[in-house]
Order: C-alpha cells, then sequence, then structure tokens
C-alpha cells in the first residue's frame, strides 16, 4: 500500500487511540467502580495534564463519555501508576510499554507538527508496530484492524530502534506519589550501591561446536561464565557475591552451584542442552552479597543472537505456514452471514461449511503441538507461553465452540453466534501475540549503557 506517511499514522492512530481509551476505562472500572476517572485517570497524571483535563470535563455535558478526554499524554501515567491495580496482566514488560507510549507520544506531537519534521513510510510504520503491540497486550480487537489494513508492510517493516524510546514526557510535572520521583537525600547512596551491585554481576554464554558423534548430534554445548567485575579498590568495600546457583532455565532446568565469587574472578559452567531448545533457554544467576548479607541479586542471561536469530526466525516461517487465520476468517464470515430469516436450505450449507473446517483446525491443533515439541519450547518461556495458549485456544474451538455455534446456527440464535465470534476475535489476537512476540526476539537488542558507578547514583 503506496500512502502518505502522515495518512498511514492518521488512520492507524485513530484506530489506536479507539482502543487504548477503551481498554482503559474497562479496566480502571473494574478497578475502581465509579470513581474510575477520579482515583484513575486524573490521580495518575501531572498538575498540568490534570488541569487541562479538567477544564475540558467542566466544558463536557454530563452524558458525554469521559474516556473521549484521554489522550496519548496520559496513557504512559496511567498504566504505571495502576499497572499493579489493572494493568499487570496485560503489560507484563512494563519499561518496554511505557517506552511504546512515550514514543508515540512524541510521533503524536510530530505529526500534529508537519512543518517541523520529515517523515518517511518505515517512521510511520514503525509506529504502528508500536500502536499494534500496546493493542495485541490489552487483547484489544483494534489490533486486528491495524493488522489488516498494513499486513505486508508491518511484517517488513524494520524494528523500532532503542534509541526511538526514549521520548521525554509532555508534561513534566509529577503525578502525587509518581514513582519516578527522585528518591529522598538520604535513599541516593543506597540506590547508588544497589546500582552499583547489578553492574558488577556479569554473564556471558558461549555455544560451543558438539563432538560431532552420533550421541551429540542433537545437542549443542553451552559454556556460562559468571565474572565479578566489582572494582578491588578506589576506596569503596569489596563486593563478593556468595552462594552464587547458575541455573539453565530450560526443560530439564540444570543447575550448578559456582560457590563464592571474589572481586575480579570468573567461574564457569558447561551444559548440554537440544540445539532446538536454544531459541527459549535463558542463564539466571542468584547470589547474596557479603555486605551484612542484606542484598540478594539475581541477573538473567539469554544465548548469543548468532544462536538464537535463525532458530527464531524458522520457528515464526513454521508458524506463519500452519495459516490459522485464514480458517479463523472462514468461521467468522460463516458467523456474519446468519440471517434470522434464513432458510432451511441456508442453514444446512452454514452447518455443512462449519463441519468441514473442524477437522482442518484439529490438523492445525496438532501441527503447532508438533511444532511445539520440535523446538522444545518451554510453556512458561515469553515465546513458550503465547504458543501454547494458541494451542490450547485452538483445541477449546475444535471441542467446544464449533459445537456450539453449530447449535447456534440451526436455531438461528444471533445473540450465541456473536459470542461465539467474539471468542474467534480473541483466538486471532492470541494468535497475532504469538508470531510478533517471536519477531520481537528476533530483533537483536541495542547495547544497554552501564550503571553509574557507585558514588554517582
Amino acid at each position: 500500500m503506496e500512502q502518505d506517511p502522515y495518512q498511514i499514522f492518521t488512520q492507524a492512530h485513530r484506530i489506536y487511540i479507539r482502543g487504548v481509551r477503551t481498554a482503559i476505562t474497562e479496566r480502571l472500572q473494574t478497578a475502581y467502580g465509579t470513581d474510575w476517572w477520579e482515583r484513575g485517570a486524573l490521580s495518575a497524571i501531572g498538575e498540568n495534564q490534570r488541569a487541562n483535563l479538567e477544564r475540558d470535563q467542566e466544558k463536557a455535558a454530563p452524558t458525554d463519555d469521559l474516556a473521549q478526554l484521554l489522550d496519548t499524554p496520559h496513557f504512559h501515567r496511567i498504566a504505571e501508576r495502576h499497572h499493579a491495580a489493572a494493568f499487570a496482566d496485560a503489560f507484563t514488560d512494563l519499561d518496554r510499554t511505557l517506552a511504546l507510549f512515550r514514543h508515540l507520544s512524541k510521533m503524536r506531537n510530530q505529526w500534529a507538527h508537519v512543518q517541523d519534521t520529515q517523515w518517511t513510510i518505515p517512521d510511520a510504520m514503525q509506529s504502528v508496530q508500536a500502536m499494534q503491540e500496546i493493542l495485541i497486550s490489552l487483547r484489544r480487537p483494534e489490533a486486528l484492524e491495524l493488522h489488516k489494513m498494513f499486513p505486508d508492510t508491518l511484517t517488513q517493516t524494520p524494528a523500532i530502534p532503542n534509541q526511538a524510546l526514549t521520548a521525554a514526557d509532555d508534561d513534566d510535572s509529577p503525578a502525587p506519589d509518581d514513582p519516578d520521583n527522585d528518591p529522598p537525600a538520604d535513599e541516593r547512596s543506597l540506590l547508588g550501591f544497589w546500582r552499583a551491585l547489578e553492574s558488577y554481576l556479569v554473564v556471558e554464554s558461549i555455544v560451543q561446536p558438539d563432538s560431532g558423534s552420533e550421541r551429540d548430534r542433537g545437542y549443542a554445548n553451552v559454556l556460562v561464565r559468571v565474572t565479578n567485575s566489582a572494582p578491588v579498590s578506589d576506596g569503596r568495600p569489596n563486593i563478593r557475591f556468595d552462594n552464587i546457583e547458575l541455573r539453565a532455565q530450560s526443560r530439564n532446568n540444570q543447575s550448578k552451584e559456582l560457590g563464592r565469587l571474589e572481586p575480579g574472578q570468573t567461574r564457569q559452567a558447561e551444559f548440554r542442552l537440544y540445539k532446538n531448545e536454544l531459541a527459549s533457554v535463558q542463564f539466571r544467576v542468584s547470589c547474596k552479597i557479603d555486605q551484612s548479607r542484606l542484598f540478594s541479586l539475581q541477573r538473567l542471561n539469554t544465548l548469543p543472537d548468532a544462536v538464537v536469530t535463525p532458530l527464531l526466525e524458522q520457528l515464526r516461517v513454521d508458524f506463519d505456514n500452519v495459516e490459522i487465520e485464514e480458517s479463523l476468517e472462514k468461521i467468522t464470515s460463516i458467523a456474519a452471514s446468519i440471517r434470522p430469516d434464513m432458510t432451511l436450505a441456508e442453514v444446512s450449507a452454514c452447518r455443512n461449511e462449519l463441519s468441514q473446517l473442524k477437522p482442518i483446525i484439529a490438523q492445525k491443533r496438532q501441527t503447532l503441538s508438533r511444532l511445539f515439541n520440535t523446538y522444545h519450547l518451554d510453556r512458561e518461556s515469553s515465546i513458550g507461553e503465547p504458543y501454547q495458549e494458541v494451542i490450547q485456544l485452538l483445541q477449546h474451538l475444535e471441542r467446544d465452540q464449533l459445537t456450539a455455534m453449530d447449535a447456534a446456527i440451526s436455531n438461528t440464535d444471533l445473540e450465541s453466534i456473536r459470542a461465539a465470534a467474539h471468542d474467534f476475535q480473541q483466538l486471532q489476537i492470541s494468535a497475532l501475540r504469538a508470531r510478533e512476540t517471536i519477531r520481537r526476539r528476533i530483533r537483536p537488542p541495542q547495547p544497554q549503557k552501564s550503571p553509574p558507578p557507585m558514588g554517582e547514583g
């Protein structure tokens, strides 16, 4: 689709705003009831934004929908302030979600002042990617609208660079009890100490070639090194990590005890893992710190991108080849075609179409299950969890929902058909979520800046 980038952003942003406003309203109403506007929306934003919203509220009629007053600068503050109460299940990676919200707020400002910048199609599509990711997390059907509007371009657009996800807030005045506020002066030295501790535990993994023997052909050897990079001078206390345990979070959850790690020391352990499992393996290091043993620390490390990316690319291709969406679209179109005045012949034709889809759905579920086992995915990993969710939903569709929909069509029960169509839509969102999770893992992360040393935090 060859369009002006501003048109792309305008069309997508309209859909995005609608979906996020609805999701925020529903979740805050669930958390706070009739007080959702005051306790959920107004309590989360800064003073300037609150004053603007209150002025807009005074101008609105009593019957107006207050959710329509919420806009892009408000979303990240509401999600952050009420994450535990309303958004924890949706935004499992809160830092990334907040960065996406802020990025879209910045792009919305640029869009409103087109004379100040020159956009390209990739610029606009990267914003659409961010919108879709947020809507998928919120399980909103608007995510499917964006996917259908830009199916090819979304897939081909490069990932959003990490440096693009660093937009500042539009309103710098903090909300009351905002967790972003600076810590009190007497806590700053402790905060600096903690940041230093996090930076001193260095974990790296190296995939070694197997021996080439028949026994090792399906495996890979992974060497994991843990280094204590804490300084041993500069007037700082020696930071020793005690009781270090290194665990490979894979199907068999191998663990190794590494003992104490002095400043400047490196210890290592070797793991033998299934090659096809490497896409989802993480290494977790846990330990205590010897400063009166007040602190404990955990650090996650994943395998190098050069090892993981080819496996994920093949997994994505295999997942796409199952073509779940095509079958779900057929079911949705059948549901949409039902009318109260249908003849018996028309009802019979719809039921026949549905019965022909049932073995197809079963075959797709079996294929996905086979892929899940072939790649040795962990059910609780960032990839395995949404992938397994799709399998379970297909199983529910095959065994229960298609049968219920068949009965509803037989009785031309429009309410039950609409309810079934909603379930199919949620399954489509889950399939989209699984694909996008794999795509995000394929994108190599940008290098992160090291935390400041002690005394500078």
